[in-house]
């Protein structure tokens, strides 16, 4: 079996490192090629080269402005370009799957917010892949049926985001050090800033916590979101916790661990989700986790009972309590954490798509 992996979008995208991971473990079991699609390359033509594979597998995200296939319609163009002149049997992981209307319970929503939702790009990209013969999968139960309720003709596989494997951990005291964090109880939040994510409800934690708690955010904002990133900013200010709180912009992967290490605890209040890559890197890094009460973390708990500690509603002193108690019992947290790396490592997620691959060459 020869399996074909084309990666489109910027380097650092999630969605395009999802897949060059995958491809790696993969690559372990079976003949594995890769191509590399920049922004603003064309699709029109596919690499001769695709068609000495059995299969390919490509990633799409539903974004209205960020597909890693491109803005607005053009994703759509582009993805039915590929898929019209593609003759190999298709897998698609789906990522960022969300129902119309998600916004309004995030930072703030409009009614043309609603409009956009209603005809937003990637529901005709979804009538695209149900159009051509491709394999959908989708990173949990709940992508599946959201999914379901826009396309009724889709029903995905669902086969959970990996949670990859991490170098040795750097011991928490150098990596304070390092960090010039030393002496500090240090909480983090990964990825982009976007206000799905809720790093404001982070910050107004900070008022119900002891001084010397510091908040990371391991990331920066995309230029649509560079408002946000300033009212986090003037947020810190007006509570007097600016000093307790730093933005860290792009961290390359090779930094990525010493903040885990760094870290006595994550969290993730979003107001909602998908599948998130940023929150497998949690897990990959034994950093014990306060979220949310939303169905995604649910299904991480069912797996493993009290991995993530799920925070019922959106009150800064509940979170605060919440991220008090994961350091309380951080040792037991991690425990927890690496049972469920064990679980959904990238080679046992590899497993699960290699046994789909034979089903459809069979």
């Amino acid at each position: 079996m020869k399996i074909g992996f084309l990666h489109v979008g910027h380097e650092r995208h999630g969605v395009r490192r999802f897949g060059h991971i995958l491809s790696a473990a993969v690559g372990e079991k079976v003949t594995v090629v890769d191509w590399n699609y920049e922004p603003g390359l064309s699709l029109e033509t596919v690499d001769p080269r695709l068609e000495t594979v059995d299969l390919v597998h490509i990633q799409y995200n539903a974004q209205f402005y960020s597909s890693v296939w491109g803005t607005l319609f053009t994703q759509v163009q582009n993805l039915a370009s590929f898929l019209r002149n593609c003759q190999r049997p298709v897998v698609v992981t789906l990522h960022d799957i969300y129902e119309p209307g998600y916004l309004k319970s995030a930072y703030h929503f409009s009614w043309m917010d609603w409009v956009k939702s209603r005809v937003a790009p990637y529901r005709r990209s979804y009538q695209v892949l149900a159009r051509y013969r491709v394999w959908p999968v989708v990173n949990s139960g709940e992508e599946s049926r959201r999914l379901r309720a826009m396309v009724a003709s889709i029903t995905p596989r669902v086969i959970p985001h990996y949670i990859e494997s991490m170098p040795t951990r750097v011991p928490p005291a150098e990596a304070k050090a390092k960090l010039g964090l030393q002496g500090k109880t240090v909480y983090i939040m990964l990825g982009f800033l976007h206000p799905r994510k809720r790093q404001d409800l982070a910050i107004a934690c900070l008022p119900h916590l002891p001084r010397d708690w510091q908040l990371i955010l391991v990331g920066g904002a995309v230029p649509a979101f560079a408002y946000y990133q300033n009212d986090l900013l003037e947020q810190a200010k007006g509570l007097g916790v600016e000093k307790q709180v730093t933005i860290t912009g792009y961290i390359p992967d090779d930094r990525l661990p010493l903040y885990l290490s760094a870290a006595d605890a994550a969290i993730c209040p979003f107001a909602n989700v998908s599948a998130s890559g940023s929150l497998s890197t949690l897990m990959a890094g034994g950093v014990p986790i306060v979220a949310s009460a939303l169905p995604l973390f649910e299904e991480y708990n069912e797996m493993t009972p009290n991995a993530i500690l799920i925070v019922p509603d959106e009150n800064p002193v509940s979170y605060s309590r919440a991220l008090q108690t994961v350091v309380s019992e951080r040792n037991e947290r991690r425990k927890g954490l690496q049972n469920l790396a064990r679980q959904l490592s990238p080679q046992k997620i590899a497993d699960r798509y290699l046994e789909l691959y034979r089903e459809i060459l069979l």
